[in-house]
């Protein structure tokens, strides 16, 4: 799971099935409804940990 705050037009920055939300910059600067993609990107990360065993 990936999602963003920033806009990313005009920065030619393509994300990807590779891209996982920055967790670390979440919990560090609490932007406004920074739960919904920490926890979506946790979710995430443990349903392909679970699949893979």
């Amino acid at each position: 799971a990936s999602v963003t705050i920033n806009n990313l037009q005009e920065t030619g920055l393509v994300m990807d099935e590779k891209n996982w939300t920055d967790l670390e910059f979440l919990t560090s600067a609490k932007p406004p409804t920074w739960g919904y993609p920490a926890s979506k990107t946790l979710a995430e990360k443990a349903a392909w940990k679970f699949a893979e065993e």
